[in-house]
C-alpha cells in the first residue's frame, strides 16, 4: 500500500477508498473565472432537417468515392487575399466565427473528477495492441498479487518499439456543462528507473477521428477493433516526454449508443441532452466545451507546466485541434491532420438526401453548425471565410496542417485543391505578420487509382502491407507518417523551449 501510496502522491493525487483518486490543489491550477465563456447568442435556432448515416447510403450509391461530381460552386468566384487591414483587426472574423459555431456551454460548473491508476477500462487484446503491462505488487501478508497500475511501453506511429519514455496509464472521468460524463486516458511519462517524471511538463490533448466508434483507446494504439497506430498521437507524444489527456469525444467510445449505431453526433443522446439546456448551441461548439474541459481536467494536473500545451487531431479532430487554437490561448500549439475545413464558399461538394449543397450540407446537413443553414444559396453573403480561421489560430502561435486527398474530397473535385492551396499559400504569407508559424504537408492519395485500391484492398489491416500500399500510392484518409513526424517534431520543440522557429 505505501508503495502505491507513492506512485499516485508523484501526480499531485490522493487516495480515495475503492482505488479512486481526485487531484489535489494545484496553486497553478486555472481560476474557474479564466476559463468560463458567456453563453450569448444574438440569433433565434433555425428548424433543420439533419442528414444521419442512414439516409447517405442512397447519396453515396449515386456518388461513389472516386467518382466525378457535378461541381457546385457558391459564393466568389475566387479565394480573398487577408489584407493588412483585415490582419490589423481579425475581431470582426472572430465574432463572424462566434455566431458560426453559436454558444460554447458554459465551462464554469464542477468538473468531479476522479482518477484510477488501476481501473483502466481495458481488455487483454487492447493492452497487449497498445504494449500496456500490469505493475504487479505482492502483499506482505497472505502473498497475493494485484495491479497497482499499468505502463505503457515506448512505440512510434509504425507501431514498432521505439527509443524514449515509458508511461504510466490512469483513467479518468469528468462532467461536461450538464453534468453528463466524460471519459478519458492520462498518459504521464516515467523516468528510466520506472518512476512517474514530477515535472512541470508540458502537456499535450490528443483528439480522436471519426471513422471508428473506439474513441480515446485510438490515441493509447488500443483500437485492435478499428483503429491503426499511425493515428495513436497521444502514445507517441507520451513517450516524447509529454503529459497527455485523450477522451471521448460524444457518441464515441463509452458515450457510443449500440442502440443507434448510425446515428451522427448531432443526434447522439449525448449532444441532445446539452441541446436541452442550450438549444442554440452547435455540434462543434459542444466539442469545443468537451476540449475546455479536458484543458481544466490537464491543466489541475500539477505535473503540467501551465501555459505550455499543445493540441493533435486527426480529421474532425483535427479540425477540432483547428478551432481549439482559436478559442482557448493556453493552446499555443496545434497540428491539424486531414481536417473537413476547406473554404466554405468554394465547394464541390454534390447534393446530400436533403438536397442541401457544397458547404451548407457538410456543415449545416450533418448538425455540425447549423447556422451555416442561414446562408443556403448565398454563400457569398458568409462575413468570414476558412482563410480567416487560420489567421486567427495562428495569430502568436504555431499551427501545423496535413491535408489528404482521400474520399471525403474526391480528385476531380478541383475547387478543394485549389482551395487547399490557397489556405497554404496564404497563412505561409500572413503567419510572420501575425507573429505565429505555419507549416503544412500535402498528401496526394493514389487510393483512386485501380491498382491502389486493390493494394489496399488486399492489405486489410496487414501493417506490413499497408505500409507497402502507402509507400507506392499514397494513403487513404488517414495519417502519413513520413509528412506528419516532421511537424510532430516541430510542436515538440515549439512546447519545450517555448519559442517559435521563424
Amino acid at each position: 500500500m505505501n508503495k502505491r501510496i507513492i506512485i499516485i502522491s508523484l501526480l499531485g493525487l490522493v487516495l480515495l477508498p475503492g482505488g479512486l483518486v481526485v487531484a489535489a490543489k494545484n496553486n497553478n491550477a486555472p481560476s474557474a473565472a479564466d476559463d468560463c465563456i458567456p453563453v450569448t447568442s444574438a440569433l433565434t435556432p433555425i428548424q433543420w432537417e439533419y442528414a444521419d448515416l442512414a439516409s447517405n447510403k442512397a447519396w453515396e450509391k449515386r456518388f461513389p468515392p472516386g467518382k466525378k461530381i457535378t461541381s457546385e460552386q457558391s459564393g466568389h468566384a475566387d479565394p480573398i487575399p487577408l489584407s493588412r487591414q483585415s490582419l490589423k483587426n481579425l475581431n470582426p472574423y472572430k465574432q463572424a466565427l462566434d455566431q458560426l459555431i453559436g454558444p460554447i456551454p458554459d465551462n464554469c460548473s464542477p468538473l468531479h473528477l476522479t482518477i484510477s491508476p488501476t481501473d483502466v477500462r481495458l481488455t487483454a487484446e487492447q493492452m497487449s495492441t497498445g504494449h500496456i503491462i500490469p505493475l504487479i505488487a505482492t502483499s506482505t501478508t497472505d502473498g497475493t498479487t494485484s495491479a497497482i497500475g499499468y505502463r505503457m511501453l515506448p512505440h512510434n506511429l509504425d507501431g514498432q518499439a521505439a527509443a524514449g519514455d515509458s508511461a504510466r496509464l490512469f483513467y479518468l472521468t469528468y462532467q461536461d456543462a450538464v453534468q453528463q460524463r466524460i471519459a478519458g486516458y492520462l498518459l504521464v511519462p516515467e523516468d528510466r528507473s520506472g518512476q512517474l517524471r514530477t515535472g512541470p511538463l508540458p502537456g499535450v490533448i490528443a483528439l480522436h477521428q471519426t471513422l471508428t466508434t473506439c474513441g480515446k483507446r485510438e490515441q493509447i494504439d488500443s483500437c485492435p477493433d478499428g483503429g491503426l497506430p499511425w493515428t495513436a498521437f497521444g502514445q507517441e507524444f507520451a513517450r516524447r516526454g509529454f503529459v497527455v489527456l485523450t477522451f471521448d469525444a460524444p457518441n464515441f467510445g463509452e458515450s457510443f449508443d449500440e442502440n443507434t449505431p448510425n446515428t451522427l453526433e448531432y443526434n447522439s443522446p449525448t449532444i441532445q441532452g446539452i441541446l436541452k439546456k442550450y438549444p442554440r448551441a452547435s455540434e462543434v461548439g459542444a466539442e469545443l466545451m468537451y476540449i475546455q474541459r479536458s484543458i481544466t481536467a490537464l491543466t489541475t494536473q500539477s505535473v503540467v507546466t501551465i501555459g505550455k500545451l499543445g493540441i493533435i487531431g486527426h480529421s474532425k479532430g483535427g479540425t477540432m485541434s483547428l478551432l481549439a487554437k482559436v478559442y482557448f490561448p493556453k493552446i499555443v500549439a496545434a497540428i491539424s491532420n486531414a481536417p473537413g475545413l476547406h473554404l466554405f464558399r468554394y465547394d464541390d461538394l454534390p447534393i446530400f438526401p436533403n438536397g442541401l449543397k457544397g458547404s451548407v450540407a457538410r456543415w449545416g446537413g450533418w448538425g455540425y453548425l447549423p447556422e451555416m443553414g442561414r446562408y443556403r444559396g448565398r454563400l457569398k453573403d458568409l462575413p468570414l471565410d476558412v482563410q480567416h480561421i487560420y489567421a486567427l489560430a495562428v495569430k502568436n502561435g504555431a499551427l501545423f496542417t496535413v491535408q489528404v486527398q482521400d474520399d471525403g474530397f474526391p480528385p476531380k473535385a478541383s475547387n478543394y485543391w485549389k482551395s487547399i492551396d490557397f489556405l497554404n499559400r496564404e497563412t505561409t504569407r500572413v503567419a510572420p505578420i501575425l507573429k505565429g508559424e505555419y507549416r503544412y504537408g500535402v498528401v496526394k492519395s493514389g487510393y483512386f487509382d485501380p491498382d491502389g485500391k486493390k493494394c489496399y484492398d488486399a492489405a486489410g489491416k496487414n501493417l506490413a502491407k499497408l505500409s507497402k500500399c502507402i509507400t507506392t500510392f499514397g494513403y487513404q484518409h488517414g495519417v502519413y507518417p513520413k509528412v506528419i513526424t516532421p511537424l510532430i517534431d516541430q510542436m515538440e520543440h515549439i512546447l519545450k523551449s517555448g519559442k517559435l522557429s521563424s
